[in-house]
């Protein structure tokens, strides 16, 4: 019942202030109650914010804890990752740094290393007056091992060279792999004992034994027999040595003048070493000045042929002749045979000058056989590097048919290297030409790399015996047997043979015991011009007809 109602209903009743005095104390009592009502109810509202609010201070502690774990782990594996990356960096800079600065074939250093290294050796050695010699190494033949066995076998060979030179000098010596089978070696330190004054005094450079000792012994080294696991190989080297100061002071000119003195020494028979002087500088420039004539020589007309009859060894009878180049140069006068042909064939002159010779011998023995009964068959060298153009055997057919010119009456002759490179195209070469009935020879047989097995694939018609060969028969017990044998290995394949370079009566007398074919050589014509070839030989002949 609401309080007003009451005191209504009992105000009459209350009239002493004991009443009144409860009533006080009933309104104080019910506002204390509602007050501490209020107050628990807002102490336990705070208790509950404050466990909220604790909780979610435990939560976002807990997370933060977790953030920081989260993010030490985070750390951790960005540490790794960077500590990966810096490694992975660091091997790459290091396979970088090998692949510009060593070769990796041999582990030596390459060619920008050895001009880096060659560089500061000299701007140390121009201060510290100390000498030192640079060999300029090139392997001998070293295209045809990589034609012939491969260039796996090859690389394999290169490695074993590497590691000879490794042997044949010394840890402060300087070894590099400059391009495919050439090397440098720098040899320095007291090696040189003379120093430079005395080596100025010396006349001939060829006199500083400690140098050529080492050459020798990498001459050496190099050509012992190298074993492989199904064969045994040989291979040499030509060496060319410059000295600074006494040379040159200049990187680059160090390097040509080892080169000239490289290739001095494989002109002049392979396998051995020389060291640079000014002559030979004198004779490359006389070499390119012959270059430079030999370009023009055809437009001048300072090319012609010479014809060498080939005779029958028992009828001496003369049915075939080859065909030789001469150059009349109106600068030199005349130039050996030798001479502008190796020229031609370092420029690539050679194919210009075959090409020549082919159409011009052609025509003239076109003409000669046109007016006799018994035609001529007329031979032709063929280089190795115009017999692997491409398009040599379309050369060769698009020229018969220009001018009507019987194949069987022509004869290539090859060399046993130009048939070596690229076999299984050069067989098929072959069979395309013996198609065409053209003759085919291999000259200067036994001096070359051919075996048995691989003359057997050959579609070849002739075997010409080298020159070196017949030069010490009869009495070279050695050179007999080689010429016997390489006769009747002709005998059993169907071959005939053909002797060059026969110049005495004994050389003939040998010859017809073993059946030769035929011969050519001083002891019966030299070569000879076209028109003396046709005064002796075409004119006889269409009289007798």
């Amino acid at each position: 019942m609401p309080l007003c109602v009451f005191f209504l209903q009992h105000f009459g009743e209350i009239q002493s202030s004991l009443f009144f005095a409860y009533l006080i104390i009933f309104l104080f009592s019910g506002f204390a109650a509602i007050r501490f009502n209020k107050s628990i109810t807002a102490a336990f509202t705070m208790q509950i914010k404050n466990n909220i609010l604790t909780r979610q201070l435990d939560r976002e502690t807990n997370e933060r804890i977790i953030a920081e774990e989260d993010l030490h782990d985070t750390a951790l594996e960005l540490q790794l990752l960077n500590d990966n990356l810096e490694y992975k960096v660091k091997t790459k800079t290091t396979e970088l740094k090998n692949l510009a600065f060593y070769d990796t074939l041999t582990q030596l250093p390459n060619r920008g290393h050895f001009y880096d290294y060659l560089e500061r050796t000299l701007a140390r050695n121009k201060i510290n007056k100390e000498p030192f010699a640079l060999f300029f190494i090139d392997l001998d033949e070293f295209k045809t091992i990589n034609d012939t066995l491969g260039h796996d076998f090859g690389d394999i060979l290169l490695t074993k060279v590497a590691s000879r030179l490794r042997e044949c000098t010394r840890v402060d010596d300087f070894i590099a792999r400059i391009s495919g089978d050439e090397f440098i070696v720098i040899v320095k330190g007291d090696l040189c004992e003379n120093k430079i004054a005395e080596i100025a005094e010396i006349a001939e450079i060829a006199e500083i034994a400690e140098i050529a000792e080492i050459a020798d012994n990498i001459i050496i080294k190099i050509s012992e027999p190298y074993s492989f696991t199904e064969t045994q190989t040989y291979i040499s080297c030509s060496l060319g040595i410059s000295l600074f100061p006494q040379d040159s002071e200049n990187t680059n000119t160090l390097v040509k003048y080892a080169d000239l003195a490289m290739y001095y020494a494989k002109e002049n028979g392979k396998n051995s070493y020389h060291f640079y002087n000014n002559k030979l500088y004198e004779e490359k420039a006389k070499k390119f000045i012959l270059a430079t004539a030999l370009k023009s020589a055809i437009d001048r007309n300072e090319l012609y042929l010479v014809y060498q009859p080939q005779v029958c060894c028992r009828s001496e009878q003369v049915n075939s002749m080859e065909a030789l180049l001469r150059w009349n140069s109106h600068q030199f006068g005349p130039v050996p045979v030798q001479k502008f042909i190796s020229l031609a064939e370092e420029s690539h002159q050679i194919l210009e000058l075959e090409s020549f010779v082919l159409k011009t011998a052609l025509i003239q023995v076109k003409l000669w056989n046109e007016q006799i009964e018994q035609p001529f068959r007329i031979a032709i060298n063929i280089s190795a590097v115009h017999f692997q153009q491409k398009n040599f055997v379309h050369e060769i057919e698009s020229l018969l048919a220009e001018i009507h010119f019987h194949p069987k009456f022509l004869e290539l002759e090859l060399t046993e290297s130009a048939l070596m490179s690229n076999t299984q195209q050069s067989i098929d070469k072959l069979i395309h030409l013996k198609s065409l009935g053209i003759k085919l020879t291999i000259d200067d047989f036994g001096t070359g790399y051919s075996s048995m097995s691989y003359l057997k694939q050959l579609p070849i018609d002739i075997l010409k015996i080298d020159k070196s060969f017949i030069d010490g028969i009869p009495d070279d017990q050695n050179n007999n047997a080689i010429t016997k044998a390489i006769i009747e290995l002709a005998h059993q394949f169907n071959l005939e043979t053909i002797a060059e370079g026969v110049e005495y009566k004994h050389q003939l007398e040998f010859l017809k015991t073993t059946n030769c074919h035929l011969i050519q050589g001083y002891y019966f014509f030299k070569p000879m011009t076209a028109n003396l070839f046709e005064k002796q030989f075409v004119t006889n002949r269409k009289s007798s007809s």
